[in-house]
């Protein structure tokens, strides 16, 4: 805790004016993330900047007493806030810019559990019309958030940037301890791969970051993808969705929950989460970039390999060619494409891949735009493999169900699982004059003339029920091709 006094003799009083002697005091720092009981602090100046020095217990250490020294900053109140601690190497001072602060953040208060902020160009957060807006000039940011019974009707953060650029701290009128910290956009580079990335199983999106299925209780959450908007706002897995944006799940298809979860970046959805052990609450979440798992393979007992596509990005092209090398090189005796839960990616590269498969010329499937124009696209690259294939898809299958199509269309192997979510679609993202973007559809998807996959689906050769376990669907998969 932190007071200040005119004199050394005091009386020392907090943020609010309240005399430390009569319980006051302004918080400093507290156990968040992995420091657990800071405390027996001092502080030092040096090399032209005032520190603070603290002990505390490193949580992911198992505990084990730490020293941490920070950055000991000021606002323009004149009263303290501690910085985020600092590595090996002193941090180097960052010219930060308005334009720079456009993005995702992870905003909390007192050091609470942080909730997603996203920083739009036109002075907005979260895109909402109104509500939260944003400004930084003169070194300051400052946050508003009007709020019935908020004193003059708004809470008002006023915080200072850190040395490095990728976090702020400061309070707002009632003294609390305002903290963000920058969420990386960046996709991460592989271990070891020096300036390269793991093509294989990185990419990155806009959405939530989770991944559904249906169960007798409902929408249930399978997988919260790491550092995903969903993972920030302390979403579980194995959590029932009840709501979205308060309408009720009950007796929705889960294709359509996932349509309903979608929506372009910066947006916020709130999810209505129960889970047995503690009950309803409801989470915000603001939809934002980040990097996904795409591409996995393997061959299993019986001479059959897997496929894995999580999403299509510019290496999956050559990594399917490359898996689908190595498996001949084995002696294949079949090949499962597992798109469930697949998100789509780079539509020229669906085209592509599903290429690989069929004789060079055929149609995949058909388009048609909004004036009712109805266009074939065809395969114009070789035929590289004619091993026994079966695809599996499943309620949350996305523009992977175009690959589904046509498979389904030029009866290449069979189609296994549930019916596809009917989300994928030929769209292109929209600049809006405020900044945020928007995505429109250019034309649908159809198998046929009349059998469109946008908005419908692709419906299974081998339907299994929701209730059917993904271990049971892929051994049904596998089966097929023994």
């Amino acid at each position: 805790m932190v007071g200040r006094s005119e004199r050394v003799t005091g009386p020392y009083v907090d943020y609010t004016g309240k005399p430390m002697m009569e319980g006051g005091g302004s918080l400093m720092l507290q156990s968040h993330d992995d420091c657990r009981g800071p405390g027996h602090n001092d502080v030092i100046r040096a090399y032209g900047r005032d520190w603070l020095c603290h002990h505390m217990y490193d949580a992911q250490a198992n505990g084990v007493p730490t020293l941490q020294i920070r950055p000991l900053l000021w606002g323009r109140d004149g009263w303290p806030v501690a910085g985020e601690p600092i590595g090996d190497s002193m941090p180097s001072q960052t010219v930060v810019s308005a334009d720079g602060l456009r993005g995702q953040w992870m905003h909390s208060v007192d050091y609470r559990v942080p909730n997603p902020l996203m920083f739009l160009a036109n002075g907005k957060v979260n895109g909402e019309e109104g509500e939260i807006t944003w400004d930084f000039g003169r070194d300051l940011l400052t946050l508003r958030w009007p709020r019935a019974g908020a004193p003059g009707g708004a809470w008002v953060d006023q915080c200072v940037m850190g040395p490095t650029g990728d976090y702020y701290v400061g309070r707002n009128q009632g003294g609390n301890v305002i903290r963000g910290l920058r969420v990386k956009q960046d996709i991460p580079k592989a271990a070891g791969s020096g300036e390269a990335r793991d093509a294989s199983r990185l990419d990155s999106m806009v959405g939530v970051g989770i991944q559904l299925e249906n169960t007798p209780s409902g929408p249930s959450i399978v997988r919260v993808l790491p550092d995903s908007p969903a993972f920030y706002a302390g979403v579980e897995a194995g959590e029932i969705i009840t709501a979205v944006n308060g309408v009720k799940t009950a007796g929705i298809p889960v294709k359509d929950i996932v349509a309903m979860i979608v929506g372009p970046e910066g947006s916020r959805v709130e999810l209505a989460l129960h889970k047995e052990e503690r009950g309803e609450r409801t989470v915000t979440v603001f939809r934002g970039r980040f990097a996904v798992t795409c591409f996995e393979s393997r061959m299993v007992d019986g001479g059959i390999g897997i496929v894995d596509i999580d999403a299509f990005n510019s290496h999956t092209l050559d990594l399917l060619r490359k898996a689908i090398t190595e498996f001949a090189n084995k002696k294949a005796k079949g090949l499962v494409i597992d798109l469930r839960g697949n998100k789509g990616g780079k539509y020229q590269v669906i085209v592509d891949c599903a290429a690989l498969f069929l004789v060079k010329w055929r149609t995949l499937w058909l388009t048609k735009d909004s004036n009712g124009k109805v266009g074939a696209v065809r395969s114009k690259n070789p035929q590289v493999t004619d091993l026994p294939l079966v695809v599996v898809i499943d309620g949350n299958t996305g523009g992977g169900e175009l690959f589904a199509a046509a498979m389904k269309r030029n009866n290449r192997g069979k189609i296994v699982g549930q019916q596809s979510s009917g989300l994928a679609a030929i769209k292109s993202k929209v600049e809006k004059a405020d900044g945020s973007y928007e995505v429109k559809v250019m034309a649908e998807v159809l198998m046929r003339r009349r059998q469109p996959v946008t908005g419908v689906g692709v419906k299974p050769d081998v339907v299994l029920g929701d209730d059917v376990t993904p271990d049971v669907v892929l051994e049904k998969a596998i089966e097929l091709l023994r």
